[in-house]
């Protein structure tokens, strides 16, 4: 069977056609554990540490495991004043994405 695929549509030979959404991807199980911490305020970095260590639990894969000791580290995480924490959370679930399309 040939697949043609245009526009975001798919066409096999016998001419009948869906439409595909490119951003149909599912997430991870450990960074979907991590999208809380979008909408979570940077002053309340006990919730934030929580949710990466919920995600490391989920066995991440080696290159997000450090980003993510990392971002929980002394040289990051500030507790009261977790933006540095949050920004590599943020970049891990960026990347995470990307891979997941790539």
């Amino acid at each position: 069977m040939d697949v043609i695929t245009i526009e975001g549509e798919v066409a096999d030979a016998s001419g009948t056609s869906e439409k595909s959404d490119p951003c149909d991807v599912t997430m991870p199980e450990w960074a979907q554990v991590l999208e809380p911490v979008r909408k979570l305020p940077t002053n309340v970095g006990t919730r934030i540490r929580k949710c990466v260590y919920d995600a490391l639990e989920k066995c991440p894969p080696d290159w997000a495991k450090t980003r993510l000791e990392h971002s929980i580290s002394k040289e990051v995480y500030k507790g009261n004043a977790s933006g540095p924490t949050k920004v590599e959370i943020l970049c891990a679930l960026f990347w995470s994405f990307i891979y997941k399309l790539g």
